[in-house]
């Protein structure tokens, strides 16, 4: 969860504080009154979760075949939700680029490995379609 600007598992909660446990193992204890002040993000509410970001590439690419590329990186990718699938998005048009979001759902659990595998073939692809430099 994602409360009060930190985020962590939550590992206590009382009458004061909440304790989280960070992704790097630090204990960190949040005001209860800072918690329930602003808005708080549970990411392991739902089973499913959807990788998303963008990927820029030059305005003279070819918007089918980095459609393509694109589709065929974000459908190769391990622990991808076969069920939930994929979405490639064209998002922004500029003089100089392309700006495209790629979406892959996956488990809340392998949500961190499925993001880093999704930018790495990505990357791959667009290298190999020569879209991008390797």
């Amino acid at each position: 969860m994602t409360a009060a600007g930190q985020t962590g598992t939550v590992a206590e909660s009382g009458l004061f504080t909440v304790a989280l446990d960070g992704l790097d193992n630090r204990r960190i204890i949040v005001p209860n009154s800072s918690v329930t002040g602003g808005p708080i993000a549970n990411f392991s509410f739902h089973p499913k979760r959807r990788v998303e970001f963008d990927v820029t590439v030059p305005a003279t690419a070819d918007v089918h075949q980095t459609r393509q590329v694109l589709a065929a990186a974000a459908a190769s990718v391990e622990g991808r939700d076969p069920e939930l699938g994929h979405e490639v998005a064209l998002v922004a048009v500029s003089d100089a680029a392309l700006r495209w979001q790629v979406r892959v759902w996956t488990s809340h659990q392998t949500f961190a490995a499925v993001n880093e595998r999704t930018m790495e073939a990505v990357k791959a692809e667009l290298a190999r379609a020569g879209i991008l430099p390797a």
